[in-house]
Formats: C-alpha cells, structure tokens, sequence
C-alpha cells in the first residue's frame, strides 16, 4: 500500500524504519498543516495518516483529490479534523486511536498535561511568571498565593483514559473529594465518587476538570446554566475539543466573575483555520485565561506510539 504521512515526522521516521512498520507499506513523508500544502497532483496513496493538528477538514473536495485512497488512520483520539460521513460516502475507512485502546492506554501525554494545568492554576504560575518580567519578587504575594490538592474538591466530566489517569495522579495528594460524572463508565479507583447529574460537579467542586470525547451528545454540552453554579474562585481546565463548550456564553460569564479561572489547550476554529480571531484569544492576552497550542499531546514519546499505532492500523485493514 502506498501510504501518505502528512503528520510531524521528524523524531519518528528512523524509528518507524528501524522497527520494520515500513516494510509492507511504501510510505511518502509530507507534513502538512494547511489545506493548500496539500499537493494537487499525484495522489494515488492508498492510506493516510494525517496530521491531527491540520487547520482543514477531510471532506468530500479533499477527498476528490486522492484517486485511490481506502483508509484514514489518524494517530489522534478526536476525529473533528475529518468529515466521518464524507469519508463514508467515498468509501474511506477511517480509524482513530480509540479503536485501538490496548495501545492508546500506554498513552500518558494528554493526561500529564492536563495535571500540570491542574497545578499551574491552583498555584497562579502565569501571575508569578508575569511577576519576574515586570521586574518584581514578591512584592505582590497574594496575586502568586495559590493553595495545595488537599484543600479542593474535583469534579471530572467523563472518567475514560484520561480522566481515570488523572485520579490516579490526585489520590496520593488527598484531595478533600474527587466526583465524577459520566453515565456510561464507572472508575473502580476508591477515591472517585460517581455522582448523578452534571450539575452537582459545577455545583460543588473547586476545580472542574474536562476529560471527555466530542460527539453529537456532548458538542456544545457546556453552558451557561453550569456556567452559574460555579463556586467562589473555581477553577474550569478543557484539554478535550473547544467544542464542548459555548464558547459566547463562557466569555459573558468570565467577564461577570472575574474571581473563576479558565485553562485550555483547545478552542473553536482550530480545524477551520479561524483559531486566532477566537475571541478567547484577548482574554489570553489580557492575562484574564490561560491558554495554549493545542499541545497535550504533543510528546515525542505519545506521538511516536500514536504514529506505530496508526501503521499498524493500516497494515491490520490491509
């Protein structure tokens, strides 16, 4: 099969080459982020493996491009960078990571990211790095003063890989309470405590943190009306899609409670290239959120094992 790697490559071609994942597949390397970095000519792979952080869609006109492609493996968990009904009108099987979960739980990178999110917020290090740069120690304590796990109450919306990673990394800091709300899982960790309704995570935890995947259920799923069962000085971290969120009715709420804090590493627009005029931007620049790139997962150890992942994806199809 001749297969097109559009994703980064540069720390993982040798290792793909030196494991032998390349002896059945003759596999092209392009990395491509934008849709006219696409060649216009030439496409006759059989496979792809695209690039999770791409600003296009693969719908029907990308498709149209390629004269022979079967499959998509993406070396990601979420597939909103690819139109999944286009892909099923032309044919195209797609495979993501989560079809493969014996490997993708020997992921860690996503979880770990959004610990340090966790702590970064809950100790105010975005205030203390401003602080330095401005030319002053501590002079300004009690903007830096942050407070330790064992004082808050966590509540997790979905306890898949990352969100049962993440009460594993907290249990051995006592937290006062971990809740979590998913009704299709149940966490087996001692320390979770399952609770019925979404509400009760917004309305009783100090930081909410969001761990779960984007489909038609949970697309816009954050809102307003949880939004405003927050407590004093809470503390809200996506590291999933920014999709998930209302994104116009989390700003209004952000600039009616100055005392909540919002950390992500996603935001709407990525996959359409309109990511940098999102309105969350300013507020980034304005010190009021923190955000960043899109960079969870992005390790060179999870995306060299996401990468062998999406091979031997291919080779199984094949």
């Amino acid at each position: 099969m001749k297969v097109l790697f559009s994703a980064p490559f540069d720390f993982i071609k040798n290792i793909i080459e030196e494991l032998g994942l390349s002896s059945k597949l003759e596999i092209t390397y392009k990395e491509i982020w934008k849709e006219n970095e696409l060649p216009s000519e030439g496409l006759d792979y059989d496979a792809w493996i695209p690039n999770p952080g791409q600003n296009f869609i693969i719908n029907k006109k990308i498709l149209s491009n390629f004269s022979c492609l079967r499959v998509i493996s993406t070396p990601s968990t979420g597939t909103n960078h690819i139109d999944l009904n286009d892909c099923k009108d032309n044919s195209v099987k797609v495979f993501g990571l989560l079809d493969q979960m014996d490997g993708l739980n020997e992921i860690t990178a996503s979880a770990e990211f959004t610990f340090l999110k966790v702590l970064a917020s809950i100790r105010n290090l975005r205030s203390a790095w401003n602080e330095v740069s401005a030319g002053r120690w501590r002079e300004n304590e009690n903007l830096m003063r942050g407070k330790e796990i064992d004082e808050l109450e966590f509540g997790l919306i979905g306890m898949g890989r990352i969100g049962k990673k993440l009460v594993s990394y907290l249990e051995p800091f006592d937290p006062k309470s971990i809740k979590y709300y998913d009704p299709n899982t149940v966490c087996h960790l001692n320390s979770a405590k399952k609770v019925s309704s979404i509400e009760k995570i917004f309305a009783s935890s100090d930081v909410i943190i969001m761990c779960l995947s984007l489909n038609e259920n949970t697309f816009n799923l954050i809102g307003e009306k949880l939004f405003n069962l927050m407590k004093k000085n809470a503390i809200l971290i996506n590291t999933s899609r920014g999709e998930i969120i209302v994104e116009s009715e989390l700003i209004n709420f952000l600039m009616e409670r100055p005392d909540v804090k919002f950390s992500a590493d996603v935001i709407q627009g990525e996959v359409v290239n309109q990511h940098l005029s999102n309105n969350l931007i300013s507020l980034h620049n304005n010190n009021r959120i923190n955000l960043t790139p899109h960079i969870a997962g992005a390790s060179s150890g999870s995306q060299t094992k996401a990468a062998i992942l999406a091979i031997r994806a291919i080779e199984s199809y094949e």
